[in-house]
């Protein structure tokens, strides 16, 4: 859960980009899992209200949604089937373009001894 403002001070670009670009200003995130609780995804839920409260009120139900579509998914596709689908994803153009940016912001990570949200600095992707 993070509300308007610790949205911007842990991801400032993605905290500018949410607030100029959309209506919403508050996020929440449910893990997807599988029946050993290993995460292979996530709901994420937008809010306009500015404090986390709208989906603080919700994140209960959003999470029993959450784990209902990991279940069916798992079922539907069996944990060997999620791997392929995933790894056909990262390999795809999108996340390759992807790969490059988190790979630049970890020899940054690594060069500086910064977190994440320091190493990417001022870029835009």
């Amino acid at each position: 859960m993070a509300d308007d403002s610790s949205v911007t001070a842990t991801w400032p670009m993605f905290g500018a980009a949410l607030t100029n670009g959309t209506p919403f200003r508050s996020v929440g995130s449910v893990p997807l899992r599988t029946n050993s609780g290993s995460s292979f995804g996530a709901v994420d839920l937008y809010s306009r209200d500015s404090s986390s409260a709208t989906l603080d009120a919700v994140i209960d139900d959003a999470a029993e949604v959450g784990e209902v579509m990991a279940t069916s998914l798992v079922d539907a596709a069996g944990v060997a089937g999620l791997r392929g689908a995933i790894s056909r994803w990262m390999q795809s153009p999108s996340a390759n373009h992807r790969f490059r940016v988190w790979s630049a912001v970890g020899m940054m990570m690594a060069h500086a001894g910064e977190p994440s949200r320091d190493a990417h600095g001022g870029w835009t992707w």
